[in-house]
């Protein structure tokens, strides 16, 4: 593309400055969006974005939103910098989540989101929720000529986190990105980032649903500058640990998925105890599970009062620890006094159906366990977005 765009300017320019601009472009290193560069006789430092156009940092407090140390910058000629011209709007914006901003002459306060969109603040106490009682330790004045670098977008009339924020609760050690009007754990080291997560109330972080998936610092980086369309890392929404003094039979499965499985309500003869009433999530799974044996010629497992309160335990424990693994599966194993169990867990699945037939029949082990075809009865739990199936024969 750059070639192209020299040899046009030189049918068009006098031959002299044809073979200056040849011998520039031949001098001049090909940059990648995402680059960071300066000229070699200059100090201004520039981003170069998707569209191969450069944009200026305002000064080192935004460029350190965005990125640990100089050392990333590219010195090249000044004449270079030509060929990758200003873009629309030319400067660089504080991170979103790092900073509020607001003009000299106002006294309104504008949270950042992704692109450089300012959205003004309907009232402190929406900032205080969001941001903290120290809120206005995070205000920065933004002069009038690097205003037009925030684009305008919609009042924030609510305390809902906004993307581009960095979120933890007091109750989970785990840090979260919003992104997209969802909510997806952190991974990795933070780097920058850790100077800019906010503690919220739990009642505000779970007004946005939590993804199934998890993120990390350089996908953060590339999402908010708009450098990479494929930024989330998926990780499974569901792990496995199967008890190794069982021998599971093979099973013959069938990968086919029925536009409207047929669920089998049948309640057996002498079903287990009876003291604990079903979410309606619940008993949704369970009966999609039973569709899903039915359909691969199974009997179906029913519920049980004592494998129920040994998988609502570890929904809790998850949900409480935020960590999502088979912790304590022997101890429930042994606890259970039965011949054989198996488990199976998920997180943040929206439905009985998905947790079933999306989640677990194209996981391997979780299909094997959910085809087991000596289980009977079964402990099914959801805690928030944490699911646990506990079952034995």
């Amino acid at each position: 593309m750059i070639k192209k765009i020299i040899i046009f300017i030189s049918l068009v320019f006098v031959s002299s400055i044809t073979l200056l601009s040849q011998v520039d472009a031949v001098g001049c290193p090909e940059l990648n969006p995402g680059d960071v560069v300066k000229a070699q006789n200059g100090s201004a430092v520039y981003f170069i974005t998707e569209d191969l156009e450069s944009k200026y940092y305002p000064n080192d407090e935004v460029y350190f939103t965005w990125h640990d140390s100089w050392d990333i910058v590219k010195s090249i000629q000044g004449s270079c910098l030509d060929l990758y011209p200003l873009a629309n709007p030319a400067g660089m914006t504080y991170r979103p989540g790092s900073r509020l901003v607001k003009r000299v002459e106002s006294p309104a306060i504008y949270v950042i989101l992704s692109q450089g969109i300012r959205s003004k603040v309907a009232d402190p106490s929406i900032l205080e929720a969001l941001y903290g009682f120290a809120w206005g330790t995070l205000v920065r004045d933004v002069p009038s000529y690097n205003w037009s670098n925030y684009a305008k977008g919609s009042d924030l009339v609510s305390a809902s986190p906004h993307d581009g924020q960095l979120l933890k609760i007091s109750t989970r050690n785990t840090t979260y990105f919003v992104d997209n009007g969802g909510i997806y754990k952190f991974d990795g080291d933070l780097g920058i980032l850790a100077q800019d997560i906010r503690t919220v109330d739990e009642h505000i972080f779970t007004s946005l649903p939590e993804r199934g998936q998890t993120i990390t610092k350089d996908a953060i980086i590339a999402n908010l500058l708009g450098t990479s369309s494929e930024t989330i890392d998926t990780v499974p929404d569901s792990s496995v640990v199967e008890n190794p003094s069982v021998d599971i039979d093979t099973v013959v499965i069938d990968n086919s998925i029925p536009s409207t499985p047929e669920i089998d309500n049948t309640i057996p003869d002498s079903p287990a105890s009876n003291l604990y009433t079903l979410s309606t999530l619940e008993q949704e799974t369970i009966n999609q599970l039973n569709a899903y044996r039915k359909a691969n010629d199974l009997g179906i497992v029913v519920h049980d009062d004592a494998l129920y309160e040994l998988a609502k335990e570890h929904s809790q424990y998850m949900y409480d620890t935020d960590i999502f693994e088979h912790v304590g599966f022997e101890d429930r194993f042994n606890r259970a006094q039965r011949n054989l169990c198996v488990e199976n867990l998920a997180w943040n699945y929206q439905s009985g159906y998905d947790v079933v037939w999306v989640g677990w029949k194209n996981s391997p082990g979780h299909n094997v366990n959910m085809l087991q075809k000596d289980i009977t009865h079964i402990g099914l739990s959801w805690v928030g977005p944490y699911t646990t199936m506990f079952a034995c024969k």
